[in-house]
């Protein structure tokens, strides 16, 4: 993980990749909502976001995420793409 001076957030790892910006300090936090079965790829992305400035939930698995997009209603989703039961190509299908 890196972050560059435009104060842009990068996380990637094999399965996940964004890219977001945080325009300025006196703007609400942006939601974001991490989804990865492994909970080291959810801390890294979540220490990251959160320190800048990002309000951030993370959810373990696809059938949690469905319940999270609607209750915490984020502004991003990163969604990782192999999980257990639901993968994230069908999350992404009942989310749309």
């Amino acid at each position: 993980m890196r972050a560059s001076r435009n104060r842009s957030a990068h996380v990637e790892s094999s399965q996940t990749h964004v890219v977001c910006t945080q325009k300025g300090a006196d703007e609400v936090p942006k939601k974001i909502l991490v989804v990865d079965d492994e909970p080291m790829v959810v801390k890294m992305a979540t220490d990251a976001l959160v320190a800048r400035g990002f309000e951030v939930k993370s959810a373990p698995d696809g059938y949690q995420v469905l319940l999270d997009a609607i209750n915490f209603k984020p502004d991003l989703i990163l969604l990782d793409v192999v999980m257990p039961g639901l993968d994230g190509h069908e999350v992404l299908a009942r989310l749309r």
